[in-house]
């Protein structure tokens, strides 16, 4: 099911919208799943489904973070009975990997929640029963630094038990990047997204199992994070850093896995990577030394960055959980369970959701026991 995207960067999505799809017709029958902070105080909205059309059929306003199963349901019901050729989304990363899922769920006609949770991972892994490939094309607009848009793979939360499970999907078949959208984000928003995508880069660097290419990309792609995001603190209204943040695109563990299963607790995605990459860093130093040391000369290896660690005091010396601590304070995002509104009566509930989740099992140094899961995550309390 997997397939690169087509990446269309540094014009407006209108312009990409209307050359890329109206003008060729790629679809008839679209349907548009927008953020609902954008549909409320922008006009974007307005202007996507004004150039689309007659081909616009039907508008989903918000979904919740971390891609509720009830609402994955709520809309493939009516993706399905609209019969929608195409599916745009203008938002974050919980709202396209709810249009990942929802065209899976689509395929195999999953239109209530206990057929949905047959096509989740886990439970491919326990039966022999092949599912059908996504058919409905998928147009992200992104205005975070998620990433989803770059992978066929997607989270969704049972509503219930709050586990976040995870969907072999098909990622989008167009990228649309434009600068001007992520400026209305709020810039604590914006830097807690590129910190997840810090995340992405620094999980795959870490991961001896990584593919070569993964490795060169994700490698490249630290390097514009670390400036961009640098860039947007220092001014919010900067296209530049805006733009040099967007253009990164690139097999991850515990930060991942750990962040997957506290985002149901009402902790934001890019937060979940704030409070646990260092401490992560620090935990797997043991088994991922050398890892470690090739992504600290990556930091140090480009000037701009390097000059930024050097005047927060930082050298090679240090640790890479440190060097990411002081770059993650100095960018005033949180760093605690605390911080984030986290509350530690669903310490317990956490950590046996975590002991489900394959990256924690895939970590460089695995997460198998309660006890390893609840020693990283007092870490960060």
């Amino acid at each position: 099911m997997n397939r690169e995207p087509t990446v269309i960067y540094n014009t407006s999505f209108l312009a990409a919208v209307d050359k890329h799809i109206v003008s060729l017709q790629r679809a008839l029958r679209i349907y548009v799943i927008c953020s609902g902070s954008l549909a409320r105080h922008t006009k974007y909205l307005e202007q996507l489904t004004n150039t689309l059309g007659d081909r616009c059929i039907g508008v989903r306003t918000g979904m919740k973070s971390h891609t509720k199963w009830s609402e994955i349901v709520e809309i493939a019901r009516e993706v399905k009975t609209l019969q929608a050729d195409m599916i745009i989304t203008l938002g974050g990363g919980s709202l396209t990997d709810g249009a990942k899922i929802v065209a899976f769920a689509v395929a195999n006609e999953a239109m209530d929640i206990d057929s949905l949770r047959t096509l989740t991972r886990d439970y491919q892994e326990t039966t022999t029963v092949k599912c059908e490939s996504p058919a409905i094309p998928i147009v992200a607009i992104p205005t975070t630094l998620s990433g989803a848009e770059y992978s066929p793979s997607a989270g969704g939360t049972d509503d219930v038990s709050c586990h976040k499970a995870s969907f072999l999907c098909r990622a989008p078949s167009l990228v649309f990047l434009d600068p001007k959208l992520s400026v209305k984000v709020p810039l604590s928003s914006w830097l807690s997204s590129g910190i997840r995508a810090v995340d992405h880069c620094v999980e795959t660097m870490c991961n001896s199992s990584s593919p070569p290419k993964n490795l060169e990309d994700a490698a490249k792609g630290l390097t514009l994070l670390v400036r961009g995001l640098c860039r947007s603190k220092s001014d919010e209204n900067d296209l530049g850093g805006t733009a040099l943040v967007s253009n990164w695109c690139v097999t991850l563990g515990a930060s991942h896995g750990i962040g997957h299963q506290l985002g149901p607790f009402g902790v934001g995605h890019g937060n979940t990577s704030c409070v646990l990459l260092p401490a992560v860093c620090l935990y797997n130093l043991p088994v991922n030394r050398d890892e470690q040391e090739v992504v600290k000369e990556t930091l140090f290896g480009n000037l701009q960055i390097r000059t930024i660690l050097h005047s927060r005091g930082l050298s090679t010396a240090d640790t890479l959980g440190g060097i990411l601590d002081a770059l993650l304070r100095d960018l005033e995002m949180p760093r605690s369970l605390h911080d984030v509104g986290f509350q530690e009566e669903n310490l317990h509930k956490l950590v046996a959701n975590c002991l489900k989740d394959k990256w924690c099992r895939g970590n460089p140094r695995p997460l198998t026991t309660a006890e390893q899961v609840l020693d990283l995550l007092k870490a960060v309390l």
